[in-house]
């Protein structure tokens, strides 16, 4: 046992060692954002971070930069963040050589006021704001919950961030990432729509943001609209006048991309304006991003033509629909109906056979609700997912899953059943990855003060932490 005792210690100084090499690459990575970007000591909601570098981009345009940044304060809830910003001087001079110089006045206004109700909205699938908007004359800045990138970042593979960090380099989604996106998104909609009350009009890739766990959050809110406000016919906002088909940034910018927006919405596209606002508009645009996750196709590649627009609508009836499952298709056909009365709702969505009949979906989902268990179903669950915790990529293991198990294990009720899992997966991943999943700080405590069943267990594995460790 003596030597299992010096093994045990050697893991404790390793686990002890990792975090702080971890801490240590974050305060090297901080020097490299000062190249990144302009001098931001005015802001106040600066003053506790470190940037640590330009990681993902969003909003209209990528015209959002997101960067890294690390929280100088001990025991913050949020060790890392994710810092906005947004450079309204360089697209000011843009516009100004152009004779417009204040051509992008609407576009910051849109901007303030999302920024402004994504603070206001308390749901999960909401991109969290931790500080508030703040403003210069060149810039616009908020920080929100870590993200890893916006989902036009991830459909490009990051080649639109030139300086992304090799995590996010050439990144693919694999199906089952983009299904779980899409269930996160749907049911974001659903709060919208029924408990909210608002239709957020500007469902597109680069208003999907995907947070750094995994789940898919909506931001982009720019264009929001009151569904009760506008719920009766010929009450309804303006609007999209789509008047060029080459438009310039300050007029490409204000308007949600129309390849991706609900025909009611499109100006001059219906016979009869006199159609009320609802959540079919979000519904006919989650159909056309559900359309070019699934088969890597573009469903209206009409850039800001609306003549191409209203050309590609008269023909979605008979869309191809090879490659998606065959029980997705009616209801993807249903969402993209020109009548709105007859479009499915996102509970529909949600709750359609593609999602219910995923087993490695509704495992996701338990994670998701993990806390609100009783012991006995974490347990059970945890049994089963030894069984299948194969079947899910690397990223969703890391990320997703292994933090909320690791953290269960604090749990004598449950730790027993949690360290199996824990121990698989663990197995699998890379030192780099280890260090990257962020559950250090949680293993560590665990690993000192375990006893009893779980620390023999712990004992007979100590190959798994040591491989794992830095060398």
């Amino acid at each position: 046992m003596a030597n299992y005792s010096n093994y045990y210690e050697k893991i404790k100084k390793g686990l002890t060692g990792a975090v702080t090499v971890a801490a240590g690459a974050v305060s090297r990575a901080a020097e490299v954002a000062k190249d990144l970007a302009e001098d931001l000591t005015s802001f106040k909601c600066l003053k506790g971070y470190k940037l640590a570098g330009h990681v993902a981009s969003a909003g209209p345009g990528s015209s959002w930069k997101v960067f890294k940044a690390v929280s100088t304060k001990s025991g913050a809830v949020f060790p890392e963040v994710s810092v906005w910003i947004l450079d309204k001087k360089t697209l000011t001079d843009q516009a100004s050589r152009a004779g417009r110089a204040r051509g992008f006045d609407t576009f910051f206004e849109q901007q303030r006021r999302s920024c402004t109700q994504m603070l206001r909205l308390k749901h999960p699938g909401v991109l969290k704001v931790l500080e508030p908007l703040e403003e210069t004359g060149g810039q616009m800045v908020m920080i929100t919950e870590p993200i890893f990138g916006s989902l036009t970042n991830v459909l490009s593979q990051f080649n639109d961030v030139p300086t992304a960090p090799d995590n996010r380099a050439g990144v693919m989604f694999s199906p089952l990432e983009l299904k779980y996106g899409l269930y996160h998104i749907a049911e974001t909609l659903h709060f919208l729509h029924q408990e909210a009350k608002l239709a957020h009009c500007n469902i597109n890739p680069g208003s999907v943001i995907i947070a750094w766990n995994g789940s898919w959050k909506l931001a982009g809110f720019e264009h929001f609209a009151s569904i009760q406000e506008f719920a009766i016919a010929g009450n309804r906002p303006q609007v999209f006048e789509y008047t060029s088909a080459h438009p310039s940034p300050w007029e490409e910018y204000r308007q949600p991309p129309l390849g991706y927006t609900a025909p009611e919405l499109v100006g001059g596209c219906l016979s009869s304006n006199d159609v009320a606002l609802s959540g079919a508009a979000d519904c006919f645009s989650l159909a056309a991003l559900t359309y070019q996750l699934v088969t890597g196709k573009v469903l209206l590649p009409v850039g800001s033509s609306t003549g191409n627009y209203r050309s590609r609508l008269s023909g979605l009836s008979g869309a191809d629909m090879s490659g998606i499952s065959g029980s997705l298709q009616p209801l993807l056909q249903a969402m993209l109906s020109m009548q709105t009365s007859a479009r499915p709702n996102a509970a529909a969505y949600s709750g359609c056979q593609w999602f219910a009949e995923d087993m490695l979906l509704r495992c996701l989902k338990f994670v998701d609700s993990i806390l609100q268990r009783d012991n006995s179903q974490k347990v059970n669950f945890l049994k089963d997912l030894l069984g299948m915790w194969q079947q899910f990529d690397d990223r969703l293991l890391q990320h997703h899953i292994l933090p909320p198990i690791v953290s269960e294990m604090r749990n004598d009720m449950v730790a027993l059943a949690a360290l199996p899992v824990v121990l698989a997966i663990m197995a699998r991943m890379k030192p780099e990855g280890f260090a990257a999943s962020g559950i250090l700080p949680v293993l560590k405590p665990i690993f000192e003060h375990a006893d009893g069943e779980v620390l023999l267990a712990l004992v007979r594995h100590l190959h798994v932490f040591y491989n794992l460790m830095p060398r």
